[in-house]
């Protein structure tokens, strides 16, 4: 009597076991699932972003040019200082994103060179490390944007003054 009820303790607790197992499976899915979401949206704006901001660049600097003769020399410095001061947070978040992009691709390429039987394990670790990470650059990116946007509206906001007290 207690070998069959020792058994049946046994498959209990196995099938215990596979089920919280194939709950954690199933949760760990759905953040992968969600992971990718998210990277799809960001991949979505930051594409939209740096087209407005390059575009922003651009304009600011043609506009600047064409009215250094209506600006202070302090509002030349200050508009400029604060335009370079964006650009530069702006170019240096993307070669930011281009060295972790070729990391990520070296990664990417060393599991996919490992033996047959460790490519699972293998490419289980670069998930769970790339979810991590992503994770965190994501959580970057509001900051990032920020730093990048202030100086600029500082900046085309000394612009748009000056235009404005000549005007008056």
């Amino acid at each position: 009597m207690t070998n069959m009820q020792e058994l049946v303790k046994q498959l209990a607790q196995k099938a215990q076991e596979q089920h919280e197992k194939a709950l954690k499976d199933a949760h760990e899915k759905r953040i992968d699932d969600f992971i990718e979401i998210l990277s799809a949206l960001y991949d979505k704006s930051a594409a939209y972003t740096n087209l407005i901001m390059a575009a922003g660049y651009a304009a600011f600097f043609a506009v600047w040019s064409n009215m250094k003769l209506l600006l202070t020399p302090l509002q030349m410095r200050v508009s400029a200082l604060a335009m370079m001061l964006s650009l530069i947070v702006f170019v240096a978040w993307e070669l930011t994103k281009m060295i972790c992009t070729s990391l990520n691709l070296q990664k990417q390429f060393d599991v996919s060179q490992v033996e047959r039987q460790q490519f699972d394990q293998k490419l289980n670790e670069y998930k769970k490390s790339e979810r991590k990470f992503n994770v965190k650059f994501l959580a970057m990116w509001p900051f990032i944007l920020v730093a990048a946007i202030v100086p600029a509206i500082i900046a085309a906001s000394v612009l748009v003054y000056a235009f404005i007290a000549d005007l008056l």
